[in-house]
């Protein structure tokens, strides 16, 4: 339409129009996801749907930009133009199936484990290094774009937990000034401000803007994945969908100033349609991600509301159902899942999904359902009920449990698919972190310590000379005494047990002379910060159980490696190795990210710092 709109109206030539067209082709993903990311539907399937279209936009942009390139040649043969196309997604479809299955396992099965622990990340760096510089002049001089071997030299380590994880853990902070230096240098310098006061320049950038806008009825193509939805609940989930994803189609941002800049360097730029095309592009980079912001809010907002009354709910109201499963990863496997919960009857009132890295991961979903078809009793706790009654209502919840479960299974059609179905009590929350009444303090403390002792503070010895019974261990004890009930707000004490330890030599300590009654001061009520709000189920959650699945959360979070220099012994003639330790052994699982925080959504949400637990 931009293409369009530009041969009728301003005159230009069909090189210059189609260059102005491929400057609104891409849609930045980086803008989208941030936003889906900050209204928590990134892990729902209308989100997965909006990266997946913004990645297939960005892999089209590279492709119109090297047919630019050919288009600024004088007298090309129309082979010439073909050459591109052919290149492009010749190198994309092979080089990029090579980056999904069997580089990652070459690189991190083979080629890592032949230089020590230390120096793999090193390894890693040069031969995404060496990687890179074999693409980028392979790409180019076969005539297609050379951010295509960027690309692609970045999807073959992408897959490598380890790898990528250390990668962004190294280079965050760089990339950002390296961002900003760039588009600052490259872009920002050629921004004509100066002249973004016209009347003409304000008027066809407004134009070409309303051109990008054209975009909002793709998100009619959204697949209706909530039917059955009851009557009262506050909007169409659909009408919503397509909202979102058309908002998120608008999105413009690094790629488009990159092909605008490479139009004026190029000569198919005069500095006026740069101008006006720069300022379409800046129109749309600020309002397009606010606009998807607020109206993804606005829906969780109505969501939440939706959940407080079903609560407040009393009599005969639909059976609330949770779906957890785990299985490898599918095509359509989340399209596979609505389309059961909806022959089922059970509208999907929340939908989340996650994976890590891999080309075989595995996949873990939640559905958070209402049962259109089972309706149940739900009175007072002032209100008597009978012991009968209530018997038959739970077996029937059982009941409908156990079909959905195995309706699910035999929708996944996975050996190894694990499904669990469990009622839900919406807007019910069972808070991580409770907060412990006063006279459990020193006894959870206590609990807590013995655990990190066991976990945490051992360490492997080789010692000639060991002054205990034990010969290859040793457990490292925290000196000087705990006060039982004195807990501090964001630490965690520890208490050393005689009887179960074994002392380390210490340095002596000065003792005052004058000595004071001990002051135990009251024990004060210990708070979790930063936890999460997990409904509360009628029975166990899945997640809890099922450590296959937290072991992959584990694993997906940057660990890096300490190295521990033993060289000194503290006492006797005592020699000591060099231990290279992983953190994940040290660290608190509660420190790491869970299932329950990659599945984070209105049903599940974070609290606050400090915030209250709800009474």
């Amino acid at each position: 339409m931009a293409t369009g709109s530009s041969l009728q109206t301003l005159g230009m030539n069909f090189r210059t129009a189609i260059a102005v067209g491929a400057c609104f082709s891409p849609t930045s993903l980086g803008v989208a996801s941030n936003a889906l990311s900050s209204g928590r539907m990134l892990n729902t399937p209308v989100g997965q749907l909006i990266v997946a279209a913004c990645v297939l936009d960005d892999i089209l942009g590279l492709i119109i930009l090297s047919i630019l390139q050919v288009l600024n040649a004088q007298d090309a043969e129309i082979w010439e133009y073909f050459v591109p196309v052919i290149s492009s997604f010749g190198f994309l479809i092979f080089l990029g199936w090579c980056a999904l299955t069997w580089m990652p396992k070459v690189i991190e099965h083979r080629i890592m484990p032949l230089f020590p622990e230390s120096q793999r990340d090193l390894v890693a760096f040069a031969l995404m290094f060496v990687l890179l510089l074999g693409y980028l002049p392979l790409l180019y001089y076969t005539r297609a774009s050379y951010l295509t071997g960027a690309f692609l030299a970045g999807l073959s380590f992408s897959q490598i937990h380890a790898i990528h994880k250390t990668f962004v853990h190294q280079t965050q902070n760089l990339m950002k000034w390296l961002l900003r230096i760039f588009f600052a240098a490259s872009i920002g310098f050629q921004v004509p401000i100066t002249t973004f006061w016209t009347r003409s320049i304000i008027g066809w950038g407004t134009a070409l803007y309303l051109c990008v806008m054209a975009k909002l009825p793709l998100g009619l193509y959204v697949p209706n994945l909530h039917m059955n939805m009851p009557k009262e609940f506050p909007f169409d989930p659909w009408k919503r969908d397509a909202i979102i994803t058309g908002l998120a189609m608008t999105c413009r941002g690094e790629f488009s100033f990159i092909i605008a800049s490479f139009s004026l360097g190029e000569g198919l730029f005069d500095e006026d349609t740069y101008s006006a095309v720069v300022w379409a592009i800046l129109l749309s980079c600020v309002t397009s991600p606010f606009i998807l912001l607020f109206v993804v809010k606005y829906y969780n907002e109505l969501s939440k509301a939706s959940l407080e009354a079903i609560q407040e709910s009393r009599g005969v109201v639909p059976l609330h159902l949770v779906i957890q499963c785990r299985c490898k990863i599918s095509w359509g496997l989340q399209d596979k899942l609505s389309k059961c919960a909806a022959d089922l009857g059970l509208s999907i009132i929340d939908q989340r999904s996650w994976h890590p890295r891999g080309y075989d991961a595995i996949v873990v979903s939640e559905l958070f359902v209402e049962d259109q078809k089972t309706k149940i009793v739900i009175r007072d706790a002032a209100d008597e009920e009978q012991g009968k009654e209530k018997l038959n209502q739970e077996e029937m919840i059982q009941a409908r449990c156990a079909e959905v479960e195995k309706a699910i299974l035999r929708e996944i059609a996975q050996i190894s698919a694990k499904v669990q179905v469990t009622q839900w009590l919406p807007n019910v929350l069972s808070e991580g972190g409770d907060d412990l009444d006063e006279g459990g303090v020193s006894t959870h403390i206590v609990k807590e310590a013995r655990e990190k002792l066991d976990r945490d503070e051992t360490i492997d010895t080789l010692l000639e000379e060991v002054p205990t019974t034990r010969k290859d261990k040793r457990t490292k004890m925290l000196s000087g005494p705990i006060e039982i009930g004195k807990v501090e707000e964001g630490l965690e004490e520890v208490e050393s047990d005689e009887e179960s330890s074994v002392f380390m030599p210490g340095i002596p300590e000065e003792t005052p002379t004058t000595t004071e009654p001990a002051r135990t001061p009251a024990p004060r009520r210990r708070r979790r910060h930063k936890t999460l709000s997990v409904p509360a189920f009628a029975t166990s959650n899945m997640w809890d159980q099922d450590s296959e699945v937290q072991n992959l959360a584990m694993t997906s979070s940057y660990v890096p490696s300490v190295t521990y220099d033993l060289s000194t012994p503290s006492y006797g003639q005592a020699t000591r190795r060099r231990q290279v330790s992983d953190l994940s052994t040290l660290l608190d699982q509660s420190m790491l990210p869970s299932v329950e925080e990659h599945l984070e959504g209105f049903v599940r949400f974070q609290l606050d710092d400090g915030k209250e637990k709800k009474k």
